[in-house]
């Protein structure tokens, strides 16, 4: 096992994988600082939860218009695009219900 010391969203972090993933999980971290700077850029007055929330959704709607999740039935992914939908709007709902109770909501374009 490898420890690969890194920063996310201002906070450092130390992640445990293997050889073999560690090149995955640097590229991972740096696609997600990518995209949290270009979040941050847009609107200075986002907290980092709202960021995160934000990459997150970003990666999930990306990851469902793959080729490889295009059909309804996608063996290689091992999960149905009917199932990993709802896996995600259950998990928007429950960041709606958070947002909410702070009354801070999220717009998504």
């Amino acid at each position: 096992m490898e420890q690969l010391d890194t920063v996310v969203l201002g906070r450092e972090y130390s992640f445990r994988c293997s050889k073999n993933e560690k090149d995955n999980l640097v590229e991972a971290v740096n696609y997600f600082n990518r995209l949290s700077s270009q979040i941050q850029d847009s609107a200075k007055n986002y907290t980092n939860e709202r960021v995160a929330v934000m990459v997150a959704l970003q990666i999930a709607s990306e990851l469902m218009s793959t080729k490889v999740l295009g059909s309804e039935n996608s063996s290689e992914s091992g999960f149905s695009m009917g199932e990993i939908s709802k896996k995600i709007d259950s998990i928007v709902l429950k960041i709606e219900s958070i947002l909410k109770k702070q009354n801070n909501p999220i717009f998504f374009a």
